[in-house]
């Protein structure tokens, strides 16, 4: 049971859950260890093996952040390392709830994006559906009942049919290539992922969700005692694009020969929004960077709002369109056949 659950993916909600409940206890005054023993017995069966995992640990005289370490398929580098300085500097409570927070955040842009595209998604597969429902189920009836008057199909119709046919008989090897234009096309996302990059707003978009994602992990770290260049190194690790990692090592390196955080933080420029760069400045020289960075991450996430749905304004009218093309050039090729039938018969007085 165990290996079938280490197998399966954990999302951030189930992790948002996990560290909420651990600050709640913390908060209580309870002992750690009897913490995660009650902890086991209020959450679900997935969060129950993570919980005798860390109980054993325990048990054996090991830190939370240890025990952590050996389940890696819930807790990343990122949990493990912030549950660690949390126990040395005696903030553990206070780094379980930030963890929470930037876990329920992330829950929260992910499902946003997911309804964000939901919509055009869904008009896709329905004009695909509809294409392979004309094609694999009713054509073969009216071919069939083309065959019985002597119709012979022309154009769009015969196309149509002869893929069906060919499909047909060939089942297992259009299986076999469709597997592999899968395989490939996973293979090769990297390169579509870049390519979609280059669109202006799926770009800027792209971007704005990177930033967000910058701004949130920083001033996560940051509560939790983090310094500042420790800070930068953990989430140029964490960000998987090569232009904002580049960016992010200069940053980085202007930071460790002394340069102040205003002044480093121009290598930041051409992917931070204006905006987000005079928040972090004005953070920086406050004293209330944390603070500043969560404020360039809520309207960054306006931005972001905006812009998918503007995004989805752009694509809906395209997918309808398609979706209508579609239903039409399917619906023509199989009545055409019967106009022309109808008009080839003999005119009675």
């Amino acid at each position: 049971m165990k290996k079938i659950l280490r197998l399966q993916k954990f999302t951030d909600k189930e992790r948002m859950i996990f560290y909420k409940q651990l600050a709640i206890i913390l908060h209580s005054g309870l002992p750690i260890l009897k913490g995660i023993q009650l902890m086991n017995q209020r959450v679900d069966k997935k969060l129950q093996i993570i919980c005798d995992g860390l109980y054993k640990d325990l048990t054996r005289g090991n830190t939370l952040a240890a025990g952590m370490r050996r389940q890696k398929h819930f807790f990343n580098d990122l949990g493990v390392m912030l549950i660690s300085a949390g126990e040395e500097s005696g903030r553990l409570e206070e780094v379980a709830s930030e963890l929470a927070k930037y876990y329920e955040k992330q829950a929260e842009l992910k499902k946003f994006i997911f309804k964000a595209t939901l919509y055009p998604m869904f008009l896709l597969t329905a004009s695909i559906g509809v294409f392979l429902f004309f094609t694999f189920y009713v054509l073969p009836v009216l071919a069939t009942a083309y065959a019985s008057m002597h119709v012979k199909p022309q154009g769009l119709l015969a196309i149509i049919m002869d893929v069906q046919v060919f499909v047909s008989t060939h089942l297992l090897l259009v299986a076999l290539v469709l597997v592999g234009l899968f395989l490939l096309v996973w293979r090769m996302k990297n390169k579509f992922l870049d390519l979609l990059k280059k669109v202006p707003l799926v770009g800027k978009l792209y971007f704005l969700i990177l930033e967000i994602r910058f701004c949130k992990l920083m001033a996560l770290l940051l509560n939790s005692g983090v310094g500042i260049v420790h800070a930068v190194t953990i989430t140029t690790n964490v960000i998987d694009d090569d232009k904002c990692k580049r960016k992010l090592q200069l940053f980085q390196t202007r930071l460790q020969k002394g340069a102040e955080i205003g002044n480093a933080s121009s290598s930041l420029t051409g992917w931070l929004s204006p905006i987000a760069l005079d928040l972090i400045n004005m953070g920086a020289v406050t004293g209330y960077l944390p603070q500043m960075l969560n404020e360039a991450a809520s309207i960054s996430e306006e931005d972001l709002q905006n812009g998918l749905d503007q995004l989805k304004e752009t694509i809906s009218p395209i997918m309808l369109l398609f979706a209508a093309l579609v239903t039409a050039g399917v619906v023509s090729s199989v009545v055409g056949p019967l106009f022309n039938l109808i008009s080839a018969l003999p005119e009675h007085s």
